[in-house]
């Protein structure tokens, strides 16, 4: 093999790595999208195990893990006085949407 084949061959994987990449961050785009809580939205969170319940919360971002098919969840909840706390936590534990009750407005 010579080095323009080595150099050809590298680049043609890195060109399909890189549409591989953006065909990931497009479906994990749509994915979210599809959520039935969005960013700002006012929920409960709970999970199955019962290791964490949140009676209140706001969301304040919706990622996906790099590593994963996983949902990165971040939230805050209210003061003591009922507003937003500005203390970010993130929903680590096996986290899925159906973790998710929204509230409605008269609660939040």
């Amino acid at each position: 093999m010579t080095q323009e084949e080595f150099i050809s061959g590298f680049n043609a994987l890195k060109a399909q790595r890189q549409e591989i990449d953006r065909k990931v961050a497009e479906l994990n785009e749509e994915y979210i999208k599809s959520l039935p809580f969005k960013v700002g939205d006012c929920v409960r969170l709970h999970n199955k195990f019962g290791k964490l319940e949140v009676e209140k919360a706001w969301i304040t971002s919706i990622e996906m893990y790099p590593f994963g098919p996983l949902l990165n969840v971040k939230f805050v909840r209210p003061k003591k006085d009922g507003t937003k706390s500005r203390r970010e936590e993130r929903a680590w534990w096996d986290f899925n949407p159906e973790n998710v009750e929204l509230l409605n407005d008269e609660s939040c």
